[in-house]
């Protein structure tokens, strides 16, 4: 069965336009496109956690559709986001290396948006680039482009996060034994499916002890290295980077829009009681004072 999916790989990458293989020799297209190939028989958390989304998303291309007001990650780490000024309207761009679900092949005019779809090595399910636009207008192009670009990157050699950036750690170090295992959640594209799973890559999971990284909002109110208990779970947060701030040009940017630009990633430990929280909590502060 092995040898028949990667003949299908290989046949379908030659007209995808070129594969690559990943370190266990599975193959993913590298062409553009709205379908993918892979065999890849098993997501990778690390390999999507050390992925760095916006190594994919060309900025090259952004400055030549107009003008770069935010390029970054500061509401999802899966997630880089652009908004570019292209004389008409602030187009929004989003590049996720979440699993989405295949995109449709046709534009929708109605709303100007368009969803194109790359394979990522280590993921059960494509990885995707999301372009709106104004209406009436077809933004399949520039998304089209955006994923070659992104592919080609991955070709290139699959560009990972620097050793300063705290989510280079993995959060398996903080939770001691060898019950750590990597979490997985129900798809929230396919709700109807709650057998479908989705990897969560920043999560490390013993048992009902959970850590993970995320992004928070600078100036939320949440409370940073306090327990909390919240819907029967006690939640420990702590800072772990600097700020983030994705914002290049903030002419014509309402304050909403600079807000959401701006976000330091943090490390939540949740368990359902707080004396749960305490040793890892501990590992945490230690390793990121």
């Amino acid at each position: 069965m092995g040898r028949a999916v990667m003949v299908l790989a290989t046949a379908a990458c030659a007209v995808a336009g070129g594969c690559a293989t990943t370190s266990d020799g599975s193959a993913y297209a590298a062409g553009a496109g709205s379908g993918y190939v892979t065999a890849a028989p098993q997501p990778s958390s690390d390999v999507l956690r050390l992925l760095d989304p916006c190594a994919l998303l060309d900025e090259a291309t952004l400055t030549d559709a107009g003008r770069v007001a935010q390029f970054g990650a500061a509401v999802q780490l899966s997630v880089c986001s652009a908004l570019v000024d292209t004389g008409e309207v602030l187009t929004r761009i989003e590049l996720s290396i979440s699993p989405s679900t295949y995109a449709d092949p046709a534009p929708n005019l109605a709303t100007g948006t368009c969803e194109r779809t790359f394979a990522v090595p280590g993921s059960p399910r494509p990885a995707s680039v999301r372009v709106a636009d104004r209406a009436g207008v077809d933004a399949c192009p520039l998304a089209e482009t955006l994923v070659g670009d992104a592919a080609a990157a991955l070709v290139a050699g699959v560009p990972q996060r620097g050793a300063d950036d705290p989510v280079a750690v993995d959060p398996c170090e903080f939770l001691a034994g060898d019950t750590a295992t990597r979490p997985s959640g129900p798809d929230a594209a396919r709700p109807s499916s709650p057998d479908v799973t989705r990897p969560r890559p920043y999560a490390c999971q013993a048992g009902d002890l959970t850590v993970e990284y995320s992004l928070r909002q600078v100036g939320s109110r949440a409370l940073l290295d306090d327990a909390v208990v919240s819907a029967g779970t006690c939640r420990w947060t702590h800072r772990v980077g600097d700020d983030i701030d994705v914002t290049r040009d903030a002419a014509e940017l309402d304050d909403f829009t600079l807000a959401l630009g701006r976000a330091h990633p943090v490390v939540t430990v949740s368990a359902p009681e707080c004396a749960g929280t305490e040793a890892p909590a501990q590992a945490v502060a230690k390793r990121f004072p």
